[in-house]
C-alpha cells in the first residue's frame, strides 16, 4: 500500500493527502480494520474532486463546509458498540464557482452510480428543483459517505432549499417532498420557510431510505428547541432542551451560531420518523477543551466515552484542546425512543482554528452557521 502521510505533514502535501491523513487517524483510532481504512481512503480520494491535487495550505475557494473555507469535513457518530465515521466533501469545478462545483458534484454522481452501484433515482426526481441558479448562495450539493467496518459505504447528497432565492425555499421544498411522495408528513410538521437551510436524501433504494429537512433556530432558548422536535416520538419530554443547556454551559438563548434541527422522513410516512438537534458548539465554549468536558458529562455510556476520547485526541494531533475553539463545530444527537445517537463534527483546521479565522474575517466565514 502506498504510503500515506501523517496529519503532521501538511507544509507540502495536497489537500486529498491532508484530509485522507486524517481520516485514517480516525479510523486507526477507532479500531478500524486495514481494509476498512483503506477503502475509506480510496472514496476520499474519488470524492475530492476539483480539490484533491491542490495544496493543502493555499488559500481555498471559500467552502461552506468549514469555518476555514476547507471543502471537507470529518464526524463520527456514536449509538452502540460500533461507532460511525463519515466524511462529507464538495466537489469543486477547475475554476470553483456554484455553477463549476454544482457540475462537478453531478459528475460525482455518475461515478458513484457507474462504480459503486449508487441509485440516483431519488436524486434525479428533484435535481432540477435545487439546480444552482442566478440565485443561489453559498452551496449546491455535498456528498457525504457513511464508513463501518464490515459494511459497505453508505452515500448521501445535501442540496440548498435556497437554490432558487430564500424566499423561494418553501416552494421547493414542497414540491420535492412531493415529488417523493412525502406529501402527508408536511402536515405534521412546522411551517416551512426560509430558515429550512439543508435538504438530504439517502442515496439508496429501500423503504427507508431517508429525507432530512435541516432548519436554523436564530436566538432560540432551550424551549423553543424542544418545541421544535416535540412532534417527533423520543426518549422523553425535555431530552433536546437539557442537550442545548449542556452544550452550551448555560440556558440561552443562543444569540450567536443558531441551533439547527432536523426531521427525517421515510416514504408514504405521516409524519417525521425521527428528529436531531445540531449544537454549534465552538461558538459557545471558550476552547475545545471545553467542549470535551461538557460531552463527557452529558454523555451516559461510558464505552461510548471512551470512543469519543480516542477520536478527538487523534483529530486534535495538531494542536492543544485549551489553545483554540473550533475543531469540535457541532454536536449533535438524535432523539429515539429507546437511545440517543450522538455525533460530533471535526474541522480539519488547515487554516486554522474558528476563534483565529473569526479574527481574520471578522466573523463572516460559514454564513449559514452550519
Amino acid at each position: 500500500m502506498d504510503h500515506e502521510p501523517t496529519v503532521r505533514d501538511f507544509g507540502d502535501v495536497t489537500l486529498a493527502d491532508a484530509g485522507v491523513a486524517k481520516l485514517r487517524a480516525l479510523c486507526s483510532a477507532l479500531g478500524y480494520d486495514a481494509f476498512s481504512i483503506h477503502r475509506a481512503s480510496c472514496l476520499f480520494r474519488k470524492l475530492a474532486v476539483g480539490w484533491g491535487g491542490r495544496p493543502a495550505q493555499a488559500k481555498p475557494w471559500p467552502s461552506d463546509v468549514t469555518d476555514d473555507h476547507s471543502p471537507f469535513e470529518l464526524s463520527i457518530a456514536i449509538d452502540g458498540d460500533l461507532p460511525e465515521i463519515r466524511f462529507l466533501v464538495e466537489a469543486q469545478g477547475e475554476a470553483p464557482s456554484l455553477r463549476s462545483n454544482w457540475e462537478a458534484g453531478l459528475r460525482v454522481n455518475e461515478r458513484l452510480a457507474a462504480e459503486h452501484g449508487v441509485p440516483m433515482d431519488r436524486f434525479a426526481a428533484v435535481a432540477d428543483l435545487f439546480a444552482v441558479g442566478p440565485r443561489s448562495e453559498t452551496f449546491g450539493i455535498w456528498h457525504a459517505v457513511c464508513l463501518q467496518p464490515g459494511r459497505e459505504p453508505r452515500f448521501k447528497v445535501y442540496l440548498n432549499p435556497r437554490a432558487k432565492g430564500a424566499d423561494q425555499s418553501a416552494f421547493v421544498l414542497e414540491t420535492a417532498m412531493t415529488r417523493l411522495r412525502m406529501e402527508t408528513a408536511l402536515r405534521n410538521i412546522p411551517p416551512l420557510g426560509p430558515h429550512n437551510r439543508f435538504f438530504s436524501l439517502d442515496l439508496a433504494a429501500n423503504p427507508r431510505a431517508r429525507v432530512k429537512i435541516y432548519a436554523a433556530h436564530p436566538n432560540a432558548t432551550p424551549e423553543e428547541v424542544e418545541a421544535a422536535v416535540a412532534m417527533v416520538p423520543g426518549p422523553g419530554p425535555g431530552r433536546a432542551a437539557a442537550f442545548c443547556r449542556a452544550m452550551a454551559g448555560s440556558n440561552g438563548p443562543f444569540d450567536d451560531r443558531p441551533v439547527f434541527t432536523c426531521l427525517s422522513f421515510c416514504e408514504n410516512a405521516s409524519a417525521p420518523t425521527s428528529a436531531t438537534v445540531y449544537f454549534p458548539v465552538r461558538a459557545y465554549a471558550e476552547h475545545d477543551g471545553v467542549v470535551r468536558d461538557r460531552i463527557l458529562r452529558f454523555v451516559e455510556s461510558p464505552k461510548a466515552a471512551v470512543m469519543y476520547r480516542s477520536a478527538l485526541n487523534a483529530a486534535a494531533s495538531h494542536r492543544e484542546l485549551d489553545t483554540g475553539v473550533g475543531l469540535q463545530t457541532y454536536v449533535s444527537i438524535r432523539l429515539e425512543p429507546d437511545c440517543d445517537r450522538f455525533t460530533v463534527y471535526f474541522s480539519p483546521e488547515l487554516h486554522g482554528s474558528a476563534s483565529s479565522v473569526r479574527r481574520i474575517t471578522a466573523g463572516a466565514s460559514s454564513s449559514v452557521g452550519r
